[in-house]
């Protein structure tokens, strides 16, 4: 992705929403299915509610309607969300990164691993070769780590963009949602799934957030 300064050129999740569009008018695809899992998920209720026409149907992957909980309890402010935030070993985990990031390609590989463990909610082993190989290639592609900083400014500026999308959505429905997900734990799954008419759920046991384990 392109590099920017976000306090130059500050964008939101609908942004993001339009770049997806934009994907499809340069392959010419009139419509998609569209399928997005956490930050992506959100993006894809943006693109379901502003761009009904291109949506043939959205896939929510362990997401939310709601961002609050967890941006706020990670800059350490109340949330005025009734859904809950992320555990407390997500938190934690966090902290740790910020005060000691990772430097050499062990240790980020090592990191990378680790944060796979404890978004898996632990009930099941992690693949830890396909982490490793996932480190490898998302460290490869990485020119600016700090860079991901972006999307969480994009996310906490677009609360108020993504609280009404929901009603808007006309596209069919379907939530997947692990049951030890300790990022957007199980209540924002349920509170998804009111907001959007007709929307399917269905909750996996022992899948936390990712795909490590599947």
């Amino acid at each position: 992705s392109s590099l920017i300064d976000y306090n130059e050129q500050p964008y939101s999740l609908l942004d993001m929403a339009h770049d997806a569009v934009d994907i499809l008018n340069h392959y010419r695809i009139d419509k998609a299915h569209i399928v997005g899992a956490s930050m992506g998920g959100a993006i894809a209720q943006l693109m379901g509610a502003h761009h009904p026409e291109r949506i043939l149907s959205l896939g929510l992957l362990m997401t939310t309607n709601d961002m609050r909980p967890a941006m706020d309890a990670f800059v350490g402010q109340t949330t005025q969300s009734p859904l809950s935030p992320p555990l407390p070993v997500v938190l934690n985990a966090a902290r740790m990164a910020m005060l000691m990031p990772p430097n050499t390609l062990e240790e980020k590989i090592a990191n990378f691993v680790n944060n796979a463990k404890i978004n898996s909610g632990g009930k099941k082993p992690v693949d830890e070769q396909l982490c490793q190989e996932l480190a490898l290639l998302s460290l490869a592609r990485t020119r600016d780590a700090t860079a991901s900083f972006n999307h969480f400014k994009a996310l906490m500026a677009s609360h108020d963009l993504l609280s009404g999308a929901q009603a808007q959505i006309k596209a069919p429905t379907f939530i997947m949602h692990g049951d030890s997900d300790p990022i957007f734990p199980l209540d924002h799954a349920h509170a998804l799934q009111a907001t959007i008419k007709h929307a399917q759920l269905e909750i996996i046991p022992d899948i936390g957030h990712g795909l490590f384990n599947v």
